[in-house]
């Protein structure tokens, strides 16, 4: 699989998480968004 088929499926995936977080309404403790896993993995790394 090339880089960027890989980097592409990545994308559209994180995408469609977002869209579902923000469509459903679904608390943040059950759902969290994208961006609010990626600064707790930044934050609390090492």
């Amino acid at each position: 699989m090339s880089l960027v088929r890989l980097v592409s499926i990545s994308v559209g995936l994180v995408l469609i998480w977002q869209t579902i977080v923000l469509l459903t309404g679904v608390p943040p403790y059950i759902l969290p968004d994208p961006l609010s896993v990626a600064e707790a993995a930044l934050t609390h790394w090492g």
